[in-house]
This record gives structure tokens, C-alpha cells and sequence, in this order.
């Protein structure tokens, strides 16, 4: 039996991946929140050729796209939930400083780099570069609202005009799903108790607002029921870098969307099965609290 032919790419340079981003319509002084994988980016055997597997790569044609009067910002989530021991049995602390991302590597590469600014909230922490870096991470702590409030970098992608981008990855990465429901202030939302290090050094558990915790129906999966909807929308684009696909959208359009689709079904984004401890009652919950909803969406 023959050997299956491996599929060729081209080779991933950060001119290949500059020209991908200014043909998906990326410009500068545009806003862009980036959702990105390091292994669907480019094959292995490429990947391990490259300085740092490629990601300076990425990094460097995003700046060079976006400019330094535009901003490039990544999620930089952590999982500093006070009942979960994640590492050698230990519970993360929340430290901006030091605490790593937990969604993938390039954006622990980003983190690293200069000029680049990070928020302050334990669970959903984002770092951005560029001119107003700074200004686009502040007002978002564990005590300034709700994880996703509207004054901080979650509000400020839809009140920017920013561009949300997924390269290799899809709708199961989308961290603005929860913002979303947490300006609907759907029902299912939870508080809960993380584990930080003060301005003084000190360990202390404290509480967190409009936490995203439990289940949802487009976690690690395709086609999903907000998948399939998104899709046959017409407010994104594709395309493809190297291996991996591309797809980009204005926040405020991804947001605008799923206002109304959420409002049209409620169970868009749970799984409708009655043996789902979390989904089930959670959906229930929805349905009731959005038949008489009737606030606007914020942006």
C-alpha cells in the first residue's frame, strides 16, 4: 500500500502571513483581536524550523499590518478559580506580572513582549500593543465589575470598531460569546472566588462577577448551533495563511448578531438535554428570563 502524500503548504514566512492579513481587509491603525494556534498554523516539520516555532513570525507581521498607531490584542485567560487545583495540585494565583496565559503559546510570546500592556482580571485578562495599549486595559480588575463589564477591554473592542480574527482556530475560541451574555445578563452567569496576590504581596481569595462557568454547546466542537448560524451570515470574511484558515469580523458585528440570535433562541450557545446538570437548568432559565427581554444591544 502506498503511502499517503503529505499535503504541501507553503512555506510560513512573515511575508506570506502579512500579505494574508492585508488581503482579509486588515489596514493600519485598525484594532484587531487575534484568536490563534500554533499547530494549525503550519505543519510541525515547518514549525520546528522557525525561530520560536514561527511566532515572531505572527507577532511581527500583525504589527507590521496594524502599525503602531492601531492596537493588536490578544485574550490572555487564567484559571485562578479558588476550588480548582490545576498544577501539581496547587491553585493558580493570580498575578499580572507572572501568571501565564492559558490559551496557547503565542499568546504567552505576545505577553513577553515589549510595550506590550496586560489587564488585571484573574480569570479574563487580555494584553494588547500599540498606542492605547494602556488605555485599552485599564478599568479591569477583579473588583471594577463583571468579568466582561462594558467599561473594560471586552466593551472597548465593540466601542473601538475592532476587528476580531481567528487564524487556525473557530467559533470554540470566541471569548466575546461570554461578554454577550453577560451584557444580557442571562441568568446563567455565576460568581465565584479566585485566588489573587494583592498590591502588597498578600494571598487572598476574593469573589469575581459574570463568570462564565459551566457548560456550553460550541466548547471544543465544529459545527455547532452558533457555528452553523454565524456561517450563514455575511459579516466575516475568509481566507487562509499558510495552513491555517483565516476568518475576520467586526466585533461590534459578531456582537450585534448574537444579541439577536440569543434572543430568537436561547439555547443557542447550551446543550438542550435534560441529562446536562449545568445546560438543562440553565437553559430553562433563559427561556424565561429572555421571552420579555427587550434591552438594546450596546453597540
Amino acid at each position: 500500500m502506498d503511502k499517503k502524500e503529505k499535503k504541501e503548504y507553503p512555506q510560513l514566512t512573515r511575508e506570506l502571513i502579512v500579505d494574508g492579513l492585508r488581503e482579509s481587509g486588515l489596514k493600519r491603525g485598525d484594532a484587531v483581536f487575534v484568536h490563534s494556534s500554533l499547530k494549525d498554523l503550519a505543519p510541525a516539520r515547518q514549525l520546528l524550523q522557525l525561530p520560536e516555532m514561527g511566532m515572531p513570525y505572527l507577532i511581527e507581521a500583525l504589527k507590521e499590518v496594524i502599525g503602531p498607531s492601531g492596537l493588536v490584542a490578544f485574550p490572555t485567560l487564567s484559571f485562578c478559580f479558588a476550588q480548582y487545583k490545576h498544577h501539581r495540585g496547587k491553585v493558580t494565583i493570580w498575578d499580572r506580572e507572572t501568571t501565564p496565559s492559558r490559551v496557547g503559546d503565542i499568546t504567552n510570546y505576545f505577553l513577553k513582549g515589549e510595550g506590550v500592556k496586560r489587564s488585571n482580571h484573574p480569570t479574563h485578562s487580555v494584553a494588547a500593543w500599540g498606542a492605547r495599549a494602556r488605555e485599552f486595559v485599564a478599568h479591569h480588575s477583579w473588583n471594577d465589575g463583571t468579568a466582561f463589564h462594558l467599561g473594560s477591554p471586552w466593551g472597548k473592542l465593540c466601542y473601538w470598531d475592532s476587528y476580531t480574527l481567528f487564524l487556525g482556530t473557530y467559533m470554540r475560541t470566541c471569548t466575546m460569546v461570554h461578554a454577550v451574555e453577560d451584557w444580557m445578563k442571562l441568568p446563567y452567569m455565576c460568581e465565584e472566588e479566585v485566588v489573587i496576590m494583592d498590591e502588597n504581596k498578600n494571598v487572598k481569595v476574593v469573589k469575581v462577577t459574570g463568570s462564565p462557568t459551566g457548560c456550553r454547546d460550541f466548547y471544543n466542537f465544529r459545527d455547532t448551533k452558533v457555528e452553523r448560524r454565524f456561517l450563514a451570515t455575511d459579516i466575516y470574511k475568509s481566507g487562509k495563511i499558510c495552513m491555517a484558515d483565516l476568518t475576520l469580523f467586526k466585533t461590534r458585528d459578531f456582537v450585534r448578531f448574537l444579541w439577536q440570535a440569543l434572543k430568537e433562541d436561547p439555547w443557542l450557545l447550551l446543550h438542550q438535554d435534560p441529562k446536562d446538570e449545568f445546560c438543562w437548568p440553565a437553559g430553562r432559565a433563559a427561556e424565561k428570563y429572555l421571552a420579555s427581554f427587550s434591552e438594546p444591544c450596546p453597540c
